[in-house]
């Protein structure tokens, strides 16, 4: 059994370096991902400041502290009210509420 664990340990790991290596996909520990909405916190953030930086500086001015719980809860709530594919297509729509 315990060679069993170690080929596939092996086998995990050789697959998840040539992904890395050869198509530019990244390599996260589980620290960051956050099971109740089962997301990576950091990946999330990173992609939403490089793809739309003007809208995540609106809503960190307007947000400020709390903007993290809020784009999580929000994309949360439209997956939940249509599908992850329909958010993915689609987007959400976060409103500055006064």
């Amino acid at each position: 059994m315990k060679n069993n664990l170690n080929e596939n340990e092996s086998f995990r790991d050789f697959i998840a370096n040539y992904l890395v290596s050869n198509y530019g996909y990244i390599q996260e520990n589980s620290s960051t991902y956050d099971r109740g909405y089962s997301i990576d916190e950091r990946a999330l953030f990173t992609f939403l400041e490089k793809s739309q930086p003007e809208a995540m500086n609106t809503l960190r001015g307007f947000y400020k502290n709390n903007l993290v719980s809020v784009v999580i809860s929000h994309i949360s709530a439209a997956i939940k009210k249509s599908s992850l594919i329909e958010v993915l297509k689609n987007g959400v729509k976060i409103e500055q509420v006064t």
